[in-house]
């Protein structure tokens, strides 16, 4: 059997050079609205920093604060932007020079991140990169008299969504659903990341690097 290989890529601080979804707030709210907004998620936060909460519940309560008022269509077409103007900027060369390098061997590259895919999928289809990452699901009414399209544009997103989070271990199970077990027992695996979030998803692999590429 002949084993396939695949590049496993955190994003944010392991590809990009700072935490992208920050940055993605600032896009969306400017210096001063995401001060004050983040103000809002304070002690969420600091009840993440005692492990009294999980990463999910403070990912979702941040994206209900900022984004509750917006419609779907108004997200999505933001998310694009930001990806297109700004996400190239904070791009690591060494990093895009290690993902060449894989892509020249004939390696499967797939980014596995705990930001949102909604603005990270533009920039991963822009190098034909596949892409795992946390999802934000919505829960549009139904209605008879409009097309899930058009509710997409009218209707706030509000209260009605859930996030995929896509952290820690859930990468790692991410992984194995996305691939399938048995591609995942045909495979060796390269993985790439920075943090804690990234622990399982370097322990999973055959060849791990934390803050470094080779």
């Amino acid at each position: 059997m002949k084993i396939k290989k695949c590049a496993l890529f955190d994003f944010d601080k392991t590809i990009s050079d700072r935490d992208s979804l920050l940055g993605f707030l600032l896009f969306s709210e400017g210096k001063l609205g995401t001060l004050l907004k983040l103000l809002r998620v304070t002690p969420y936060v600091f009840a993440y920093v005692l492990k009294i909460l999980p990463n999910k519940v403070i990912k979702k309560k941040l994206f209900q604060v900022f984004f509750s008022d917006w419609s779907v269509e108004e997200f999505q077409r933001h998310s694009r932007e930001y990806s297109q103007r700004c996400i190239p900027k904070i791009i690591r060369d060494d990093a895009l020079r290690r993902i060449f390098w894989h892509k020249k061997k004939g390696d499967r590259v797939i980014v596995v991140s705990a930001t949102f895919k909604e603005y990270l999928q533009h920039w991963c289809k822009s190098y034909n990169l596949e892409l795992i990452a946390t999802e934000v699901h919505f829960d549009l009414a139904s209605s008879s008299s409009t097309t899930p399209q058009d509710k997409s544009k009218d209707q706030s997103i509000g209260k009605s969504f859930t996030i995929n989070n896509c952290y820690g271990p859930e990468k790692v199970s991410r992984i194995k659903e996305y691939l399938g077990e048995r591609e995942v027992g045909e495979n060796y695996f390269y993985a790439y990341g920075d943090s804690d979030g990234d622990r399982e998803m370097l322990e999973f692999a055959d060849e791990g690097y934390y803050r470094r590429f080779s």
